[in-house]
């Protein structure tokens, strides 16, 4: 019986030790929210336009294992649109509040989406569409943004009452052409999730900036 004990007691110990360190890689290291200073050349600047898509790889636990499941040729773990507000450039995307001030989808500057991206991880992909209907996809986009709509941690692709960044573009570009782009993967603890395919099909996106082969090339 005392054996029987000090086993329990040992994987009780050994879960609870393996309980705490997820959480601290999931919501309390420093590597989930590091920044440093990512620059745009004033040339790449001038290519921006409203609702670029911006892909990036960012830094932390969760990053690695959506990277790492990405599909080829490039990683990355996260996606933003481009909107002019204000007159400022900023981004609309879907993020959790342990690397931002609230839980949910919202506006963030430009340089502090790319602060958060590791070093040459960014894309640029632009939607091969009218202006009319890019219009309309930004709008839809934003309206969630609006509503600050919850960030999704269970990643239930099934449950559209908070959501997570792939599944904000699949809900906004499926509502205004009437077709869906977005293929799911088990990128997350086997968790069914909408990767980051359709933004690399040329035949519906073109790549206007790509910091990644900067490091292809070295």
């Amino acid at each position: 019986m005392r054996r029987l004990k000090r086993l329990v007691l040992l994987f009780t110990a050994l879960f609870l030790v393996a309980l705490v360190y997820f959480v601290y890689q999931l919501f309390l290291n420093p590597e989930n929210t590091k920044q440093i200073y990512y620059p745009l050349s004033e040339a790449e600047k001038g290519l921006l336009r409203s609702g670029d898509i911006l892909l990036r790889k960012g830094y932390g636990y969760f990053s690695e294992k959506i990277a790492g499941a990405d599909t080829p040729p490039y990683q990355v773990s996260h996606c933003a649109m481009l909107v002019n507000r204000n007159n400022t450039w900023q981004v609309v995307h879907a993020l959790s509040s342990s690397v931002a001030p609230f839980d949910g989808v919202q506006y963030q500057p430009l340089q502090q989406f790319l602060n958060e991206s590791q070093a040459n991880s960014l894309l640029i992909c632009r939607f091969k569409t009218s202006a009319d209907t890019l219009r309309q996809i930004i709008r839809e986009t934003s309206r969630y943004a609006e509503e600050k709509r919850a960030f999704d941690h269970t990643f239930d692709s099934d449950d559209t009452t908070s959501i997570y960044c792939t599944e904000l573009f699949k809900l906004s570009f499926t509502k205004i052409l009437g077709r869906n782009l977005f293929q799911t993967s088990s990128d997350l603890e086997g968790k069914s999730l909408f990767n980051f395919g359709a933004f690399k099909d040329t035949a519906e996106f073109e790549c206007v900036l790509n910091h990644q082969l900067l490091l292809k090339n070295k």
